[in-house]
């Protein structure tokens, strides 16, 4: 790198998880083998969210056209100025000594922002980002992102605490023939969950028809709704799983407080973000053999961070959901443009030395 040979930026936490109201504290560390000459050094923070996807349609006999669908959030942006002078402000350019230097900050998150998210068609992202702005030459840039998690406390949802049932019946065909019903009854006894708990699942499925049941299972299920200027597009996901084998003709299935563990997961809503939505249910699938379609019924949860009072929460080894978080960096491609972005006051110390009620169904993969 010549004469640079260290230029991060890191976090005080090992883990650079907060939350919105919370200070993001770290420091930017600077090594140089020999003097550098620049116009300054800035630190810029970022938060924002956009979705993205494109769909293909015919526009002709042989023309296939491809359409795009977008939507963009900002929540902020603004940088600091660490050394030197801005680009568009008059003076001297400064020279940065051989050695280290480390340039501690802290800069308070707004109190209203949505967790960290990354799926198939969009993301809710958080950076920060240092820049070397030399003149006549290419900047030198670190990068790196940091987790907001936005708090869902499920006291304060009127539906966590209720039990959630539903039943249904499917009559099977086959040709002329008429047998007689598939009957399935589901049940929780609260919708609200934390990381680590554990859903109690009831469930009973009397088969009366003349063919077997290959199958039942209950998949933990997450709807994504991503939401551009003209369109909305839905993206399921499961998460957990738990299955049962053959039911045989005239035989009933009981799911007796069968547990399902929540795993790392998104809070409900992704509150705080207007274009992308995240939803959780459960799903009762009962596959009977043959060609006949499954017999499926829905139920609604909730998946909060903070349990309700009363309930104690199992330890998640992992308490972040398990996705890629992509940098600011890929993330701001296609954003606007700014002659220069907000500028704030943090506490950057001198240089010193030594981080559904109903649901969406349609298109759901399974």
């Amino acid at each position: 790198m010549g004469k640079l040979s260290l230029f991060e930026v890191s976090y005080s936490k090992e883990r650079p998880v907060y939350y919105p109201g919370e200070p993001v504290e770290g420091q930017v560390t600077v090594e140089l083998n020999d003097t550098m000459k620049m116009r300054g050094m800035h630190l810029r923070f970022k938060g924002m969210a956009r979705v993205h996807w494109t769909e293909e349609r015919s526009s002709g006999s042989r023309t296939i056209r491809t359409d795009h669908f977008s939507a963009e959030e900002e929540y902020f942006y603004i940088s600091f100025l660490l050394a030197g002078r801005w680009k568009d402000e008059p003076g001297h350019d400064i020279n940065l000594p051989a050695g280290r230097h480390t340039y501690p900050f802290s800069y308070k998150l707004p109190s209203r922002l949505p967790s960290s998210f990354a799926g198939a068609y969009g993301f809710v992202g958080y950076d920060a980002k240092c820049t070397i702005d030399k003149p006549w030459k290419f900047n030198h840039e670190a990068e790196t992102s940091f987790i907001v998690r936005n708090r869902l406390d499920l006291n304060r949802e009127p539906r966590a605490k209720k039990p959630n049932r539903r039943s249904k019946s499917k009559t099977l065909c086959c040709l002329c023939c008429t047998s007689g019903p598939i009957s399935a009854t589901f049940s929780i006894d609260r919708q609200g969950y934390v990381i680590g708990e554990e859903i109690i699942i009831n469930a009973e499925i009397e088969n009366l028809s003349n063919k077997r049941v290959k199958k039942s299972k209950v998949v933990l299920m997450q709807e994504v709704l991503y939401h551009a200027t003209t369109k909305t597009k839905p993206k399921t996901h499961d998460y957990a799983k738990l299955k049962h084998g053959e039911i045989k003709q005239g035989d009933t299935d009981y799911w007796n407080a069968e547990r399902l563990v929540v795993p790392p997961l998104t809070p409900s809503f992704l509150r705080g973000c207007k274009i992308i939505d995240v939803r959780y249910f459960l799903m009762l699938d009962v596959t009977p053999a043959g060609p006949s379609s499954d017999l499926v019924l829905y139920l609604n949860v909730i998946i909060g961070n903070i349990p309700r009072q009363g309930v104690v929460a199992q330890p998640s080894a992992v308490d972040q959901p398990a996705a890629h978080q992509p940098s600011g960096k890929g993330a701001s491609k296609g954003s606007k443009k700014r002659s220069r972005p907000r500028r704030g006051s943090a506490y950057i110390t001198e240089e010193s030395q030594p981080l559904a009620e109903e649901l969406s169904l349609k298109n759901t993969e399974l």
